[in-house]
């Protein structure tokens, strides 16, 4: 009865582990944003909102503002179950073959922006807190700033994905610490090169887990240590 007792409870912890490893996103969130604009015009900026529910949902009364007030755009309209709804700048011109949902007028600033998204009873649903600098995003190339698992990420298309699912991301350039790509080739023996851009990866790794994730695994391995302690006690005590 006793280790039915303990399954049980370890049963449970880990049905709460799963959960809280699929943490419910919000209704609707700011899924990409071409702050740089397109390769045609850098004017040519648009934000996507994304519908992670099942259910359409009405825009009427919504606002995404700006923390600086520009843009602040008044949303209208139905988001559609599991899609997207793109809001262009300026006309409908912005994204070729793709048909907006809403136009709006301001820019984005090119350093960063706070982006916040309210309802209709202006309850604040999802944010961007890009003030000091956006978190992703190539001004050059013009890859857009996709929302990803772990935060944003920098697509993998030039464009991005307007109205559809976000990419896995554009390939990072993994460098050496102190290396730049505009100078010489250093000469270096393979294996310490290697050593070099394994940290600079594992470095990198490090900054996209989330905390919280660490925080129940760390929560997870010290009580299922506890159980185990206190059913060795218990055989111990039985035995004796």
């Amino acid at each position: 009865m006793k280790k039915i007792f303990f399954l049980i409870i370890i049963f449970l912890f880990l049905t709460s582990f799963v959960k809280a490893q699929t943490i419910e996103q919000p209704n609707v969130v700011i899924n990409e944003i071409s702050w740089m604009g397109t390769t045609v015009s850098a004017n040519d900026e648009w934000i996507e909102l994304k519908n992670n529910t099942n259910q359409n949902i009405n825009l009427d009364g919504w606002t995404l503002r700006a923390a600086d007030g520009v843009p602040e755009i008044k949303l209208i309209g139905i988001i559609s179950a599991n899609s997207f709804y793109l809001i262009e700048r300026t006309n409908d011109d912005t994204v070729l073959n793709v048909t907006s949902d809403l136009i709006y007028k301001g820019a984005l600033g090119n350093n960063g922006e706070d982006l916040w998204l309210y309802d209709g009873n202006n309850n604040l649903i999802d944010e961007v807190n890009g003030t000091e600098k956006w978190f992703a995003g190539d001004n050059i190339t013009k890859q857009t700033m996709e929302k990803s698992s772990t935060g944003w990420q920098t697509s993998q298309n030039v464009g991005g994905t307007p109205k559809f699912q976000n990419s896995i991301g554009a390939i990072k350039k993994v460098l050496a610490p102190g290396l730049k790509n505009d100078l010489p080739k250093i000469e270096k023996s393979d294996s310490s090169n290697e050593v070099d851009m394994s940290l600079a990866a594992i470095s990198q790794t490090e900054k996209n887990i989330n905390p919280w994730f660490l925080f129940i695994v760390s929560l997870f391995i010290t009580i299922l240590s506890a159980i185990i302690i206190l059913f060795i006690k218990f055989k111990l005590n039985v035995r004796t």
